[in-house]
């Protein structure tokens, strides 16, 4: 089985995609804290979401906002330029819950109210 649950606050605003097929995918990075041998760290993890629920949730996934997310960690492989394989781990997110927002609002007024989760718009 390859679940992984992570909770932590968005680091920049998601980014809305379109794949050939037309099915919308969004990606962000979320920072997680956490403790190990008495001393904090944070973790950075790249999440992916695909789908309507990626159309539906991107205006809302901003820098700050708070989420606690499950899915499956994936592994990409490539080779650089340099004949190098490099290697990055990823989350396809399957599950995603609001757990607090960001408070602070910005001079553009683009933040937009986080819905509860009862009412994410799907």
């Amino acid at each position: 089985m390859n679940l992984c649950i992570f909770r932590g606050n968005i680091t920049k605003n998601a980014e809305l995609k379109y794949l050939p097929s037309g099915s919308a995918v969004v990606k962000f990075d979320l920072a997680v804290n956490y403790r190990y041998a008495k001393e904090e760290k944070t973790l950075f993890i790249k999440c992916t979401l695909f789908g309507k629920r990626a159309e539906g949730l991107h205006q809302y996934l901003k820098k700050g906002v708070n989420l606690l997310v499950d899915g499956m960690l994936i592994e990409n492989t490539w080779t650089g330029k340099d004949g190098r394989v490099n290697y990055s781990k990823e989350l396809i997110i399957q599950n995603l819950e609001f757990t607090g927002c960001k408070k602070k609002t910005d001079n553009t007024n683009q933040n937009k109210q986080i819905p509860d989760n009862e009412n994410i718009p799907f």
